[in-house]
């Protein structure tokens, strides 16, 4: 059983109650909750809030493929996971990311939110804007997502490069989403 969104914290709120209820079963012997919130310092700043961005249905997907590995690669029994990842500002301590999981024993538990958490940091599209005690912003550097070959043909049979779409407010992420949208309205 796997649950995943995106949730605009604008209009709605990640909770943990919402988290509990979805992992609930007689057939897991464990649960446990992992909640990652908006720290006070990073890089030697001082820091207020931070703005979530994403493309929901990258993210989503990527949250799934995520789960499905841990599945294959854990060997789980019975696992039970919920993902839920704010799109929007965050104030300073409030939740960024939950992460619910249940199996049937405990050590299966750590195993796979630790999988769940480190992969999402790893390969998911999710980008930060920190806000700063002195109003400054700035976006931060993610960790690189390998873009496999495909989208070097997309953009030469377009006639595009990497150069021309680029957006330095967004750095890949620009160019990714377009990529995604473009191959995804051809294969529709």
């Amino acid at each position: 059983m796997f649950h995943c969104d995106v949730v605009d914290v604008a209009k709605d709120k990640i909770t943990l109650e919402k988290a509990q209820q979805f992992i609930e079963s007689h057939k897991c012997g464990a649960s446990l909750f992992f909640v990652g919130t908006v720290r006070d310092n990073n890089n030697d700043k001082t820091v207020t809030g931070i703005t979530y961005d994403s493309h929901d249905g990258m993210v989503k997907k990527s949250f799934e493929e995520i789960f499905h590995e841990a599945n294959k690669t854990l060997q789980l029994q019975h696992p039970v996971a919920f993902v839920e990842h704010a799109k929007g500002y965050v104030p300073l301590g409030g939740i960024s990311v939950v992460i619910a999981v249940a199996c049937k024993h405990r050590a299966q538990v750590y195993e796979f939110s630790r999988y769940i958490i480190e992969e999402i940091k790893k390969r998911t599209p999710i980008w930060k804007k920190e806000h700063y005690i002195n109003e400054e912003t700035s976006w931060l550097d993610g960790k690189k997502i390998e873009v496999k070959q495909s989208i070097n043909k997309y953009f030469s049979y377009h006639q595009w490069s990497s150069s021309s779409v680029h957006d330095s407010r967004f750095g890949d992420k620009f160019i990714f989403s377009i990529f995604y949208n473009c191959t995804r309205s051809n294969n529709t």
